[in-house]
C-alpha cells in the first residue's frame, strides 16, 4: 500500500504497473491538489482476488483509506493462472498521516435453483 504525492513516484509507478506495449503516457495528476493510492494483493496462484479502494475518512491529523479485498469462494472454479490484483486511484490531496484499514468482503452464494 503506497500513498504517491510527486511526478517521479507517479511515473516509476506507472512505468512498472502498466502491462500495454507500448506503455500509454502516463496520466496527469495535478499534485497540489490530488494523491495517487496504490494497493495490491500481491501474487496469487488463480483468478478470483480483488482489492479495491472503499472509501477515504478525513479524521485530525491525517486519513484512513478503507480497503476491501475478496477471495474466490472455498470450492469454486477459478482461472488457473497467475494473477497480482491491485488498485491505483486518484483522490483529493491527503494531508498527514495516512493508515490503511482493510476488511474482507463476504463470499457471494449463489442462489438456489
Amino acid at each position: 500500500m503506497l500513498v504517491v504525492s510527486n511526478q517521479v513516484q507517479w511515473a516509476e509507478l506507472w512505468t512498472r504497473h502498466s502491462k500495454a506495449i507500448p506503455t500509454p503516457p502516463v496520466p496527469k495528476i495535478d499534485f497540489d491538489k490530488e494523491s495517487v493510492i496504490f494497493i495490491s494483493l500481491g501474487r496469487k496462484n488463480s483468478g478470483g482476488y480483488s482489492i479495491a479502494v472503499d472509501s477515504i475518512e478525513q479524521q485530525e491529523g491525517g486519513s484512513v483509506v478503507h480497503v476491501s479485498t475478496k477471495s474466490p469462494p472455498r470450492g469454486s472454479m477459478s482461472i488457473q493462472a497467475l494473477t497480482a490484483p491491485f488498485d491505483i486511484v486518484a483522490v483529493p490531496k491527503l494531508q498527514g498521516k495516512v493508515t490503511f484499514q482493510t476488511s474482507e468482503k463476504p463470499e457471494q452464494k449463489k442462489p438456489a435453483p
